[in-house]
């Protein structure tokens, strides 16, 4: 059994800061048909707002990342059923915010405002400016970086604050069969990203909940995985190496195996191990049998990527 999956487990460090935006990567096509039990659907653009077997279509717009608060929450029947149907952009919006929401703590509107205050001014002092000065600044057409974060902060939580509070627990369990869907169908975005690390947010009565599926799950990921990096595919084999070593809901923490990654990495791509700087880690720690055994299987897996 996965070791991470067992009761009382803590959960694992988030993957790596690199990671920070990447999620938006863009999937490979589909790889099997939608589930027999799935609606039929248009995802077409000229689909968009149309009733979508028998629910009421809101108007989508072109990125499903701009819906945000009250709007995601009124369009979520219609992301369900598109994701349902083959749609990897629903699916992966609805994964995500799912999954945001299952961390989520629900705070009130001053509860808000004084934290982001406080960041706010923490931001002013490494802008070595005051607020009068930025605000004064902003209106006369320049930018003071302090006072955009804060709004887009204020944005960002209250939207999550309302996205959230309007999904049923039910919603939110519901994230594991969305996370199984897109890596049964080869969703390149989504199988990288839940083996990076940082997602499924999961206490350890949550695991054993979803034991039975989770098992599978973690078992096909790494299957898909294997698929991307025999392939050829850079980003897979990176995240292979982050994902082994912060571990995650469906990834053994294995720094042996990270090594490895990192090791057939760095002989095929060092530019990318260069970005890295000093947030690299990778082998420290292992013994002289353990270094020995990552440096052979680095060996396989450059065969099996990038010696072509």
């Amino acid at each position: 059994m996965n070791r991470v999956l067992r009761a009382g487990a803590c959960v694992a460090a988030l993957g790596a800061a690199f990671w920070a935006g990447q999620w938006g990567a863009r999937s490979q096509p589909v790889a099997t048909p939608p589930p027999a039990h799935a609606d039929p659907v248009d995802a077409s653009p000229a689909a968009r707002g149309r009733t979508v077997t028998g629910v009421p279509a809101v108007a989508l717009p072109e990125s499903l990342d701009t819906l945000r608060g009250a709007d995601f929450a009124a369009a979520m029947p219609t992301l369900e059923r598109l994701a349902r149907g083959g749609r990897a952009d629903a699916l992966r919006v609805l994964f995500r915010r799912l999954d945001a929401c299952a961390s989520h703590h629900p705070e009130t509107a001053e509860e808000i405002d004084a934290k982001v205050d406080d960041q706010y001014r923490l931001a002013l002092s490494r802008e070595r400016i005051d607020a009068a000065t930025c605000e004064s600044r902003r209106a006369e057409g320049g930018v003071c970086q302090a006072a955009e974060w804060r709004d887009e902060t204020l944005r960002m939580a209250r939207d999550t604050g309302a996205e959230c509070a309007a999904m049923s627990p039910g919603q939110i369990a519901a994230r594991v069969e969305w996370a199984r869907l897109a890596v049964e169908r080869g969703d390149r975005a989504m199988v990288t990203a839940l083996y990076g690390g940082g997602h499924f947010r999961m206490d350890s009565i949550e695991r054993m909940r979803h034991l039975d599926a989770l098992v599978p799950l973690s078992r096909r990921l790494r299957e898909e995985m294997d698929r991307l990096v025999d392939a050829g595919d850079l980003d897979a084999l990176q995240r292979m190496a982050f994902g082994s070593m912060s571990g995650g809901v469906l990834v053994d923490q294995d720094p042996v195996a990270a090594y490895a990654a990192y090791l057939a990495l760095q002989r095929a791509a060092p530019e990318r191990i260069a970005s890295l700087g000093g947030r690299n880690t990778f082998g420290q720690g292992l013994t002289p049998a353990q270094l020995a055994d990552a440096h052979a299987r680095a060996e396989s897996l450059h065969a099996r990527c990038c010696a072509r």
